[in-house]
């Protein structure tokens, strides 16, 4: 089965290769406990006990004390271990532990995958199941005690299934032990179920001689009029992959078997795509950006080219209207000025901040083969609207605009004289702010009967147009100034409300960077409840190649 949605990427990257380790792992199931004082509640335990491993798990939903569950095992060989929690990480549970004497450590769960609903009644609330890799623990050969901590606001609610630690990298799938397979396939194919790979010498497909020994080691990709060539002029073409935070936030040995395992595969580019900020504050996550500049070490050392993707308005809420509002920052990047001066920053210390990895700041790598300036926003798409933005916001805009009329026409009064001397109620001339329409207004059914002069409306797209261009001659000026970037730049990726009306000019404002990154999505026939964001019971779809497709086809972008 094949359901190609875009939130699916980082998890596909996940589960490429399936979970057999022969080597030594210590599994042990959550409802097993040496002691706890966890509490049970009839409908948070009400789940799908089959999803579970062992057909059980430890769960806790009452007010009161933080509840603790103790465990013991035996090391019977000292070493790095992979640490892998399944435990519920949804509607904000908070869970931390504490190995033997040491401090509690609280678990980031927003780097969870594998987010399974295993409610009883299917209902979406807070009955998942979820993996979570918080790193690796150094442990001696003696036996240990680890302890963990449900503490969560909301009934301090929280359950665990159970948690690994393995001697080699683990990839979970489900409630499979290392070692373990299905079995499973669909009438006419067998089961595709690989070990953990050694990466031995002698095998039968590995791709991994068609990169370079390390990406970057002559210098920059370079763009070559409508093709790509490697620092020494040889023609390269791209495969690539996408990585959100959920992978980046992998330990380290989990980053150097992926770039070897998409190495292999024939891959030499991978798109890293997250933010590395608070969403609310835009306080840069320095452990993030850590992960970030080890994961771009990894697959340099793989011949895989990095291209960072750091922005997209739905990662951040720039003030108390967006967070109120739970609203995107659509648009505001072309113009505001409190939102720039926050990305400026993000992308100065992306860029300089000195990598423990790779000895020199991502900005000075030549692995980085491409900048990303904004990932899907655009004056020309629906999200574009006077709803989208705080008011005060909104008014910085249209006295941008009132500035380029003056520009064009001298006055605004010769403007609105241009329009035939019509005005929008929404227009100051006084205060210099003429009001700008809904995206919907600049397609080929909303200029038939504007409400407006179109000449208003084809100034309107004339300094929207003007508007993007010049943030994106901006920002790489910065990139190259400030962050002391020589690498590509790609503006932007997005597609408008029209198509015919306006493809022609998002493309021209992309022109200002030497990459266009065309998302070209496709999507087969799925449909039932929540079906745009989720797999669920009782849903329907239809498997579909891509190869087939007679509409969206992606082949034209390969």
């Amino acid at each position: 089965m094949k359901i190609h949605t875009p939130w699916l990427f980082t998890v596909l990257l996940m589960i490429m290769p399936a979970t057999r380790s022969l080597a030594q792992f210590i599994w042990i199931e959550g409802e097993d406990a040496v002691s706890h004082t966890m509490k049970q509640h009839n409908w948070y335990d009400s789940v799908n006990k089959e999803a579970l491993s062992g057909n059980e798990w430890l769960s806790h939903f009452r007010q009161g004390t933080p509840p603790e569950a103790m465990y013991r095992f035996e090391v019977t060989e000292a070493g790095a271990y992979h640490f892998w929690i399944r435990a519920n990480s949804v509607a904000g549970p908070r869970l931390s532990y504490r190995l033997n004497q040491g401090p509690w450590i609280e678990v980031d769960l927003t780097t969870a995958i594998e987010n399974i609903n295993i409610a009883s009644d299917s209902k979406p609330d807070m009955r998942f199941i979820s993996w979570i890799n918080p790193g690796t623990l150094d442990l001696d050969k003696r036996q240990q005690q680890i302890r963990f901590k449900f503490h969560s606001a909301n009934n301090n609610h929280g359950a665990l299934d159970c948690f690994l630690l393995s001697a080699q990298p683990f990839l979970p799938r489900g409630a499979l032990k290392p070692g373990d397979r299905t079995g499973h396939a669909n009438p006419g194919f067998f089961a595709w179920e690989p070990d953990v790979d050694p990466f031995k010498d002698n095998a039968m497909l590995d791709l991994r001689y068609l990169n370079e020994a390390r990406a970057g080691q002559d210098g920059r990709v370079q763009a070559q009029g409508n093709k790509f060539t490697l620092a020494n002029g040889t023609p390269v073409k791209f495969w690539a992959v996408n990585a959100g935070p959920g992978i980046w936030d992998l330990d380290d040995a989990s980053h150097v078997y992926l770039a070897k395992h998409l190495a292999k595969h024939g891959v030499n580019m991978i798109r890293l795509h997250g933010g590395f900020y608070d969403r609310n504050t835009g306080r840069v996550d320095e452990a993030r950006l850590h992960r970030l500049q080890h994961l771009v070490w990894a697959m340099k050392e793989a011949g895989i080219y990095s291209h960072i993707s750091f922005y997209f308005p739905a990662w951040f809420r720039l003030d108390d209207w967006h967070r109120e509002k739970n609203q995107w920052p659509f648009m505001l990047l072309f113009f505001d000025k409190d939102m720039q001066s926050l990305y400026f920053n993000w992308a100065k210390q992306l860029l300089t901040t000195p990598s423990p990895y790779s000895e020199m700041p991502l900005g000075e790598d030549p692995a980085v083969a491409i900048l990303e300036i904004q990932n899907e926003d655009s004056h020309f798409f629906y999200t574009f609207k006077k709803d989208s933005c705080p008011p005060a916001r909104w008014d910085t805009l249209k006295s941008l605009y009132g500035q380029w009329l003056i520009t064009k026409y001298g006055s605004l009064s010769q403007a609105i004289a241009a329009w035939d001397n019509k005005t929008h109620s929404g227009d100051s001339p006084a205060q210099g702010r003429m009001e700008l329409l809904d995206a919907w207004y600049m397609t080929t059914d909303g200029v038939k009967n504007p409400p407006v002069p179109k000449q208003r409306i084809k100034d309107q797209v004339h300094f929207l147009t003007d508007n993007m261009r010049s943030f994106y001659e901006q920002a790489i000026d910065r990139f190259r100034t400030e962050g002391h970037y020589e690498g590509l730049v790609s503006c932007g990726n997005w597609h408008t409300a029209d198509a015919r009306m306006l493809d022609a000019l998002e493309r021209y404002c992309y022109t200002a960077g030497d990459v266009i990154d065309r998302h070209g999505y496709f999507s087969p026939p799925h449909g039932g409840d929540a079906s745009s964001y989720s797999v669920r019971t009782g849903q329907q779809f239809q498997s579909e190649s891509a190869l087939h497709l007679l509409r969206n086809n992606p082949l034209p972008f390969v």
